[in-house]
């Protein structure tokens, strides 16, 4: 199959989402998220604590009805655009769970070298820092998972390999996936010095099953 520019992708994407028709959003397969603390505590392999873009609050308007959705200011600010004039989500999407969105007040409290941080119980178990790139409210969450401390940065990097070598995303996907790419390289970059620096702490990229696995296990289930 040949390779699609990024004006196509990003075409054929918004087409894809204005194809709903508003009254139900369009399947989005994407990991629910976790915002009651017993379900945060107990982070399952089924399912993922969720920390930053709107992508797996979607999967929540069915999952967990009711349940407020934590977002950066930054990230409503972003979404609020994008239900004005779409380009990559449903404004159908956004209008329903615009009533349920949270904005996290990050406090210039250090954690782990990032200056701001936002500790979501006061407890240090889910604690949220600022990474954007991605999308100007992208976040990190770090998580105690198991006794072993867990950092899910989302979509700063898609693998693991790339924290490690502070690898940028592909050029060819970058116009598309990157809200602002050159943000999102310096991120990356950030997070392999992150890594060098606490080892001891394991990052899961969104989209590295080896890095998941290694946390959760090969099989669905939940780990204290």
């Amino acid at each position: 199959m040949p390779l699609r520019s990024p004006t196509s992708l990003r075409t054929a994407v918004k087409s894809r989402r204005n194809r709903n028709d508003g009254s139900s959003p369009a399947p989005h397969p994407m990991p629910r998220i976790r915002e009651r603390r017993s379900i945060a505590r107990r982070s399952c392999a089924g399912g993922r604590t969720r920390r930053n873009t709107f992508w797996g609050a979607i999967r929540a308007r069915k999952t967990l009805p009711g349940a407020p959705i934590l977002l950066a200011s930054a990230e409503i600010a972003f979404l609020d655009a994008e239900a004005r004039t779409p380009d990559i989500v449903a404004a159908s999407d956004i209008r329903a769970l615009r009533p349920r969105f949270r904005p996290i007040a990050f406090k210039p409290r250090p954690y782990l070298g990032f200056k701001e941080s936002f500790d979501v119980y006061g407890d240090g178990s889910v604690v949220a820092v600022p990474l954007p790139g991605h999308t100007p409210g992208s976040l990190g969450v770090f998580l105690k998972v198991g006794g072993r401390t867990v950092f899910d940065i989302g979509d700063a990097a898609f693998v693991s390999e790339a924290v490690e070598k502070g690898l940028p995303k592909n050029p060819a996907l970058r116009p598309v996936v990157d809200n602002d790419g050159d943000a999102a390289d310096a991120q990356v970059k950030a997070l392999a010095t992150f890594h060098a620096a606490h080892p001891q702490v394991l990052i899961v990229p969104a989209h590295d099953r080896t890095a998941w696995q290694a946390v959760f296990g090969p099989e669905p289930r939940c780990v204290d």
